[in-house]
């Protein structure tokens, strides 16, 4: 409805309709054995602990799937006679990705995985570390993929499952 109500009063007006947006997207990163927390042996806290660095590279699947989900709004956009898009360079791999252009935050996700064996993950169901028999993880390092949306409400489920799982083992 709008669009055409707003067709009309352009014409009547002998006005141009046109504007321009940014549309700005999140999406499921697929995990990749390269996307870790490690300790850095060389750089030091002031108790001479390592001190964690974050490697984080996105790779070519992660461009295309951003790519495609743009080309598909575009699509639609076109057909519907809404408007056109226009591709950032990165988004065709003619230029490296964006730094620094989150402007929602970023969530490290993963870290601890949560899986059926310790050979594909480091907690199990119970978020109990495998090869431990007292040490529990909490958050969202145990996700074993990210999705693409605040963590927040998962990490409150994960806890409380967790609460009623020690709690058991407690009364048990």
């Amino acid at each position: 409805m709008a669009p055409k109500t707003a067709d009309r009063v352009f014409k009547k007006f002998k006005m141009d309709a046109s504007c321009l947006t940014t549309l700005r997207a999140a999406w499921e990163m697929a995990p990749r054995a390269v996307n870790r927390v490690a300790l850095n042996p060389e750089v030091l806290d002031a108790l001479s602990i390592p001190r964690v660095t974050l490697h984080y590279q996105l790779s070519d699947a992660d461009r295309a799937n951003m790519r495609d989900l743009v080309l598909a709004y575009g699509a639609y956009l076109a057909k519907n006679r809404l408007g056109s898009i226009r591709l950032e360079p990165w988004t065709l791999g003619e230029a490296e990705f964006p730094k620094d252009d989150e402007i929602a935050g970023y969530h490290h996700l993963g870290g601890t995985r949560m899986s059926t064996t310790p050979e594909t993950g480091i907690v199990d169901k119970d978020l109990k570390v495998f090869g431990q028999s007292n040490l529990f993880m909490a958050g969202s390092s145990v996700f074993p993929t990210a999705g693409h949306v605040n963590p927040t409400l998962t990490i409150v489920q994960l806890s409380l499952r967790l609460a009623d799982h020690l709690n058991r083992r407690v009364l048990a």
